[in-house]
């Protein structure tokens, strides 16, 4: 039996981000995955998503070419081949991420890990299994979409997120059930490629994680592309009949049919962690959900194993995971892993929203009238205004004393790129004049925080 310093069980990037850490530091590491390196993000979120939604922007751009003084038509869209690039995408990193685990010095094997003991991890690899020995094992398993019970799923018509990834054709119409980022994102995907698309959301607005302003922008843009909305309604149910998709959803009005191609459920998610753990072994503490208990040094409450990343629970986040990942690391290496920082949230619709640190709800249930905020819309922003992208504000909310920064929200083109500078913001403690006497490229989008940081 061979035996490791680390057993780390998933190479998503929890996993991965863990697996470098745990390397640099020298450690013997066996990363051991079965749904292939880059976890959910790459394999069946994050990466496909985004190589889609691309595609989508590219249309879009030729649809409003004539608007930049440029003739071109768009015939139709060859969705296959869409497909087929976003696939090539997932294969190219996914290859890149096998590679870099083997370059760090980790050993890498493609299967089904089970805990046996704290001590001992049963890897099953095309039918044979094998036990390796291990002095701590971190648990980086993930998380797989949720199903809604009553819902007969069959990755045809009633669809995962990961079975909505999969489909060959763009669906002629399609309910959504969920409007958080994972339900906003396909929506505006197939929406851009010709679908009819409804949108239901048992909140009262569209990204209701995200602040109320910005879900608000994004509304009304779906609703001017005729993606039409419900909140605060319920899927009661959902069945396939003569091919297509009966569902039934109860509103403020009542019950509402609908009836479509397919239907998306976007549930949110539930944590992979129920089979990993052989017969008879220890099994970790888990909250009401299923997610894996951890302390601050990420340990669970039986010895020798960790946790990190989404099956720890929110944020559920693939850059919050990686970060999660090394602070792991670093707590088996020395018993000792710093702190999180601040994390950022993005929603990659068009135009994106990003939000980092305490919204104008939270600041002011936290301070109460020493809250001030600063918006600045985009029409302002020279560059904005160029690129035809001027839907939307950056938005910063501070302290009026101080003017110390707690929290920034951007809805408009690019959000997801400028959160950062935010994010940096805040781990330091800057406040709003720090900002605004940083000299911002011009024309730039980001001149929107430094002219909301000047106005507050």
């Amino acid at each position: 039996m061979e035996n490791f310093d680390v057993i780390v069980i998933g190479a998503g990037p929890a996993g991965l981000a863990a697996v470098f850490e745990l390397t640099r530091a020298r450690l013997k590491v066996l990363c051991v995955e079965k749904n292939g390196a880059g976890g959910t993000c790459l394999n069946a979120g994050c990466i496909p998503t985004k190589s889609l939604l691309k595609s989508a922007e590219v249309l879009r751009g030729v649809r409003d070419a004539a608007e930049f003084g440029v003739n071109a038509t768009v015939e139709n869209a060859d969705f296959p081949k869409v497909r087929l690039r976003a696939e090539a995408v997932v294969s190219r990193l996914k290859k890149g991420a096998e590679f870099a685990v083997k370059k760090s010095g980790a050993q890498y094997l493609a299967g089904d890990a089970k805990i046996v003991s704290s001590a001992l991890v049963e890897v099953c690899i095309q039918g044979e299994k094998k036990v390796f020995g291990a002095e701590k094992i971190l648990i980086a398993s993930g998380c797989e979409p949720r199903k809604l019970a009553g819902c007969r799923y069959d990755g045809e018509r009633i669809l995962t997120s990961a079975d909505a990834l999969k489909l060959s054709r763009v669906p002629e119409s399609a309910l959504i059930v969920g409007a958080g980022a994972i339900g906003a994102e396909f929506a505006q995907l197939w929406n851009s490629f010709g679908a009819r698309v409804f949108l239901v959301e048992a909140a009262g607005s569209v990204l209701p994680l995200e602040d109320p302003e910005c879900s608000a922008v994004l509304a009304r843009i779906f609703r001017k592309s005729a993606i039409s909305i419900s909140t605060s309604a319920r899927l009661k149910s959902a069945q396939v009949s003569g091919g297509l998709v009966e569902a039934e959803v109860e509103t403020s009005a009542g019950v509402e049919k609908f009836c479509a191609d397919v239907a998306l459920i976007c549930a949110g998610v539930e944590p992979n962690a129920a089979s990993l753990f052989a017969e008879g072994s220890a099994l970790p503490s888990t909250d009401s959900r299923g997610f894996l208990k951890v302390d601050s040094l990420f340990k669970t409450d039986v010895e020798n194993i960790y946790a990190a990343g989404d099956i720890i629970g929110a944020p559920l986040l693939a850059h919050a995971a990686s970060r999660e990942g090394v602070l792991a690391a670093r707590s088996i290496v020395s018993g000792e892993c710093g702190t999180f920082g601040e994390c950022c949230s993005c929603v990659y619709t068009s135009p994106p929203a990003a939000s980092v640190g305490l919204s104008e709800k939270s600041a002011r249930e936290k301070f109460g009238e020493d809250i001030g905020v600063s918006k600045v819309s985009f029409l302002s922003i020279g560059r904005a205004v160029a690129a035809g992208e001027t839907d939307g504000f950056a938005k910063l909310v501070f302290l009026k004393g101080s003017k110390k920064l707690l929290g920034a929200q951007i809805v408009g083109a690019h959000a997801d790129e400028m959160i950062a500078e935010c994010a940096l913001a805040l781990k330091l403690g800057a406040t709003l004049p720090d900002i605004a006497e940083t000299v911002h490229p011009h024309p730039s989008f980001s001149e929107a925080i430094a002219e909301a940081a000047r106005n507050a």
